[in-house]
This record gives C-alpha cells, structure tokens and sequence, in this order.
C-alpha cells in the first residue's frame, strides 16, 4: 500500500509540472500578428516614352495656336501689301508691308521684296537706317539716310537726306519727317512680288489660305490619331 500511495503522488507531482511547463511556454511564446488580406496594387503605369494624348492637351493648343497665328499673320501681311496703289501704305498697329518695285535697293533690298516698316518717331531715326516714305500722294520710296538736318527756325521738323545705295547720286529732293511713313525692320526677298501678282484676288486668296490650313492642321490631327502608338489596359495585381 505505501508504494502504491508514493507513486500516485509522483505521478501527480509530475503532471503538475508538466501544466507549469505548458504555462510557462504560452507565457513566453511571442503573439502572431494575424495575416493581412491581400490589397490591390495598380498596374505599373506605362513607360514616360509612350505618353498618352489626355495627358499633353496643352501641347496640342499651343501648336494649334501657333499655326493659326502664323497664318493669320500671313493673310494680314499678304492685304497690307495688296493695298491699293493710289493711297499711302496700309498701316496696322503701326507696321506696314510694302513691295519694292525697283533696284535702287538691289544690294541690300532686292527688287520684288517684301519690306515691312515700324512708325517711329523721326527724333530717333539715325543715318544708316533704311527708312520708307511718301515721295508724293501715290508713291513710297524706300531708301537709306545718309543726313539729318535737324529743326531749325524756318522748320521745326526735321529733314533726311537719302539715297538708293545702288544709285550714283542722293536724291535730290530732302524727306520731311511728316512724311516717313516707317523705317524697315525686316524684308522678304521675292514674297513682294507673290503679292503684286496676287493683286486684286488678295482677299479671296486669303480666304483660300484660311480653309487650306484649317484643312492641312485637321488631316495632321487625323494622321497622329491613328499613329498613335497603342496604350495597354491598366489591370489590377494582387499583392499579400
């Protein structure tokens, strides 16, 4: 009988540590964090070199914008310089478009040149400058200053002498600073004469250039429409 007694308290002694044991490791086991769900991750998006239309509409308007403006500048320039020839230079904003008709210019202005002056004020026109006016109610010259006579007590406006540099000798009679009408910024060689030949049809003409160009910018938009390079569809992929 004592056997019997001792080892049932062994044995109850054992399963006593064994529930410590079992505690003690529940104790020091660290807490799982439970496993997230699965979120959604957009697709990588599309390489930069392969840009989507909707994304540079600007760049589009500024084009658009650059090619009207052009050519309204073109259609502006092309009625200024068909003016009627009895009455001085058409003038815009200042600017005027005249042709060259002659080559007492040739060197530096060629016969048939489009020439586009500024008004400016006569107080500032120096020698050297090349400028455009009025040598009676139907005719402009354009030709460069070689003298300035400044206002004196029989004039208080100032006078230019000027001179084709292709002629032998200055023109004879002196410019009044009431009649330049500009001095030239800039010319064109040869469009002078595309307007003379237009003459009369100019508004017609610019009419043409107007629907033409609407025409040519609506086809190139139609071409890169459909040369597009292809943009893949963005999917969704699964990341734990």
């Amino acid at each position: 009988m004592g056997v019997s007694k001792g080892y049932k308290k062994s044995m109850v002694e054992i399963d006593r540590l064994i529930d410590e044991l079992k505690a003690a490791e529940q104790a020091d086991a660290p807490v799982s964090a439970p496993k997230p769900m699965p979120v959604p991750v957009p697709a990588q998006q599309v390489s930069s070199s392969v840009s989507s239309p909707q994304s540079r509409p600007w760049k589009r308007r500024v084009v658009g914008a650059v090619f009207y403006g052009a050519l309204v500048a073109l259609i502006v320039v092309i009625v200024m310089a068909t003016g009627q020839r009895s009455n001085a230079p058409r003038t815009l904003f200042g600017y005027s478009a005249l042709t060259v008709l002659t080559g007492s210019m040739q060197s530096e202005i060629p016969q048939g040149s489009l020439v586009i002056t500024k008004s400016v004020d006569p107080a500032t026109i120096q020698v050297g400058d090349d400028i455009t006016y009025m040598l009676n109610a139907n005719t402009s010259v354009t030709h460069k200053v070689i003298t300035i006579y400044e206002p004196s007590e029989s004039s208080a406006q100032c006078w230019f002498q000027t001179k084709g540099v292709d002629n032998n000798l200055p023109d004879q009679a002196l410019v009044a600073a009431s009649n330049v009408v500009g001095r030239v910024i800039f010319h064109v060689p040869a469009v002078g004469r595309i307007a003379e030949l237009i003459g009369g049809n100019a508004v017609l003409i610019a009419l043409f250039l107007l629907a033409a160009g609407a025409l040519l910018y609506a086809v190139f938009l139609c071409l890169r429409w459909m040369l597009r390079p292809s943009i893949p569809r963005e999917k969704g992929v699964l990341a734990a």
